[in-house]
């Protein structure tokens, strides 16, 4: 059948799983979470939370105190402000994340906060089949889990299996073979390798080959580090900022797993350094976009003598 990515998501979130990230909790509520009697507190008898449109700070240390606590009972507050209560483990935080004109307040990546974490899971899913496993994966794993919705992925559709398989967290999947080039991306970007790859292969005649990350902490590195080892080059692509952004830690498990395969320096595309605009034009320009990620392919199989076709740069690349 074909379904929104969502919609799969939502099949198998029966449970009600919490939107933890972009989150705000009350002093009172973390107190009563600390005691010893936590585990006895009915969910109604828990402070409702504070909204707030920077909860996403607040939840930080919340979220790095779950990683570590194996039972608490919490009731959360997203950017949007829909409230629904995690009790214990499994705990499974579903949160939106992208452009798409809701601005700087509503338009946080914020993976990059929680992936910092020891003990925290994030999986972020490019296709309507890997957001149905992901998140039955991440529904039964023990440890905390964000799931990362792409607002721009909402109208994707694609094939997704009837039956309850969960996919493997930490595991990368090669979408998309090839000899010429490693491109990396996860969610959004993922999708849009996908494209460029299908793209230049017709125009070019590039045999481009194509990584999903899927999930972002754990990092699958050796898959990562095996395709660049075949291809002896690679770019990375992120809908977040440039600067220390999750771009950059992939790129340093190239450099540790396969520097001396590599014929050229790995390039990253990401987005503008800039809080989101709200203007669509803006936003649009803020964003890497397929011409950026073509202009970073071919500049670097440029750099060791293969043919390519020249395009202006447009796009913040290192």
């Amino acid at each position: 059948m074909k379904v929104f990515p969502t919609t799969a998501a939502r099949r198998v979130l029966a449970v009600g799983a919490a939107a933890m990230a972009g989150l705000a909790i009350s002093t009172a509520a973390y107190a009563a979470t600390s005691s010893p009697a936590a585990a006895r507190t009915p969910a109604a008898a828990i402070p409702k939370c504070t909204a707030s449109d920077l909860g996403v700070w607040l939840a930080i240390d919340q979220g790095n105190g779950a990683a570590g606590t194996i039972y608490f009972p919490l009731e959360f507050t997203n950017l949007s402000g829909h409230t629904c209560s995690m009790y214990g483990f499994p705990g499974v935080s579903a949160i939106s994340r992208g452009g798409q004109q809701l601005g700087a307040t509503h338009s946080q990546n914020i993976e990059l906060f929680y992936a910092f974490v020891p003990g925290m899971k994030v999986v972020a899913p490019s296709s309507p089949a890997d957001a149905k496993a992901l998140l039955l994966a991440a529904i039964r794993d023990d440890d905390p889990v964000l799931f990362l919705e792409n607002l721009a992925l909402y109208n994707t559709k694609g094939e997704v299996p009837d039956d309850d398989t969960p996919a493997e967290i930490g595991r990368a999947a090669v979408t998309r073979p090839g000899k010429d080039l490693t491109l990396i991306g996860y969610s959004r970007m993922a999708h849009v390798a996908a494209e460029v790859a299908a793209s230049l292969a017709e125009t070019d005649g590039l045999d481009i080959e194509v990584v999903d990350l899927r999930s972002l902490r754990p990092l699958d590195r050796e898959t990562i580090v095996a395709s660049v080892r075949k291809t002896h080059a690679a770019v990375v692509l992120e809908d977040d900022w440039l600067t220390y952004g999750i771009g950059a830690e992939v790129a340093a498990s190239i450099s540790d797993g396969a520097f001396d395969y590599l014929d050229a320096p790995v390039r990253r595309v990401a987005m503008a350094e800039v809080p989101m605009p709200y203007s669509k034009t803006l936003e649009t320009a803020a964003l890497p976009s397929r011409d950026d990620v073509t202009a970073a392919i071919r500049q670097t199989l440029a750099a060791v003598g293969h043919r390519t076709a020249p395009l202006a740069l447009g796009v913040p690349q290192s």
